[in-house]
């Protein structure tokens, strides 16, 4: 008789069954998750895939919501870590179901220009 092929027996160990139920639990997937993002005073409830959904995906969700553009939002968990790359899955950063989150808006830079003179201000919309 012919050998398994290493990946076959593996796949064959590690999926006994065709259930999605019974895959180990380890591998990503698609399933989804309720967070709560807080803003202003407001919660926000938003349905994720935290293995599939980025953190500019989230953002691009409250965009609409929130009137700040995707771009000017930082978002944090309430421990305090700023969630800063974009383009990294939710669950990376280890956001699990029930998660709360705060939405800040992102400081901006603006040169002011008077009487000949510059200034450079920072400021945080409101």
């Amino acid at each position: 008789p012919q050998p398994t092929p290493l990946v076959t027996e593996i796949a064959r160990l590690e999926f006994p069954s065709a259930s999605p139920s019974q895959q180990p639990s380890s591998l990503p997937s698609a399933a989804t998750i309720g967070i709560t993002v807080e803003y202003n005073d407001t919660q926000t409830q938003l349905t994720i895939a935290p293995s599939v959904d980025t953190i500019g995906d989230i953002k691009a969700m409250l965009q609409n919501g929130s009137g700040l553009p995707a771009d000017q939002m930082v978002l944090s968990s309430l421990g305090g870590q700023e969630l800063s790359d974009d383009s990294i899955p939710a669950l990376t950063y280890g956001i699990a179901n029930g998660a709360t989150l705060q939405l800040e808006p992102a400081e901006i830079g603006v040169t002011v220009e008077y009487d000949g003179a510059q200034f450079q201000l920072t400021i945080a919309p409101s």
